[in-house]
């Protein structure tokens, strides 16, 4: 049941991550934003390889206590991120305002916040 709950909601933030490309995300983060169009895109691209191979290698080397961190760290970032998308759109940033982004966002932060506490009990 816990792999199921972590793979979901890391599934919800492949699916965020696409949207993002889409909703050109790359213009909220400091470094890429100074970057002209095509090459911020690919940048932002790039930079995903790195992080999902880290974390697919962390979560693949099987049952450990490493493994309980990172799927807890990647938990926190989640529930962190959907409330920095909530703090954007508030500021009038409302990219991913829209039912389907908010749906992939959420889904990852509340399958995440699932998985914390399976993994606290």
């Amino acid at each position: 049941m816990g792999d199921l709950l972590f793979f979901v909601a890391v599934s919800s933030l492949l699916l965020h991550e696409m949207d993002a490309i889409d909703k050109r995300e790359w213009r909220l983060l400091f470094v890429l934003r100074k970057l002209p169009g095509e090459g911020a895109l690919r940048w932002f691209i790039w930079l995903h390889l790195p992080l999902f191979v880290a974390l697919l290698a962390l979560v693949a080397a099987g049952p450990s206590s490493t493994t309980r961190w990172v799927e807890g760290g990647v938990d926190t970032f989640l529930i962190v991120h959907a409330g920095l998308h909530e703090r954007l759109s508030a500021a009038g940033d409302h990219s991913f305002a829209n039912r389907f982004s908010r749906s992939t966002i959420w889904a990852a932060a509340g399958f995440a916040a699932a998985h914390l506490v399976y993994l606290a009990s």
